[in-house]
């Protein structure tokens, strides 16, 4: 027999105790103006009864918004629409011109070009939370968002749509 093997348990570092150094969390949204609002609303917002149909929000961290619409024309054309919304309150913006954009048609893609911006109405959002239920299902808590635009000369509409989850 060999001489016996002797495992030696290796040593762990002394960790610091984490109590005696100062440590602060903040929220930068605490340093924000009242009237910007305290959620990130940034996604695709949609109406489950018209999925070819809603807007892409994007919000970046100060609070400059951009909303893009896609819908249809009266004659079944998907069409796109832009809008840059301002906060009025954390939950409501203030009316926005919208725009339509377009392009010549062209052998590459995107075509080349300029593209031309159109100011074709006015939009606006409000958000809210609310409970949705589904096919029997309990009802959960969702955040909803009225999308109120003017196109024209036409009348004021306004559509509720839901943040898009995967598999509803």
């Amino acid at each position: 027999m060999g001489a016996p093997c002797i495992y030696a348990v290796p040593s762990r570092p002394t960790l610091p105790d984490l109590d005696k150094f100062p440590f602060q969390v903040t929220d930068g949204r605490a340093k924000k103006n009242y009237t910007n609002p305290t959620l990130d609303y940034s996604g695709h917002w949609w109406d489950e009864n018209d999925p070819g149909w809603g807007l892409f929000v994007w919000q970046d961290s100060t609070n400059n918004t951009m909303a893009a619409w896609f819908s249809y024309t009266a004659d079944g054309q998907p069409a796109w629409y832009v809008f840059q919304p301002v906060w009025e309150t954390p939950i409501f913006t203030r009316p926005a011109d919208v725009w339509q954009t377009s392009k010549p048609p062209g052998t590459t893609s995107p075509p080349l070009g300029t593209t031309k911006l159109t100011t074709v109405g006015t939009a606006f959002l409000d958000f809210y939370f609310g409970t949705y239920t589904r096919g029997g299902a309990l009802p959960s808590l969702e955040q909803f968002l009225n999308f109120h635009y003017k196109l024209g000369d036409g009348v004021q509409q306004k559509r509720t749509l839901m943040r898009f989850k995967v598999g509803r």
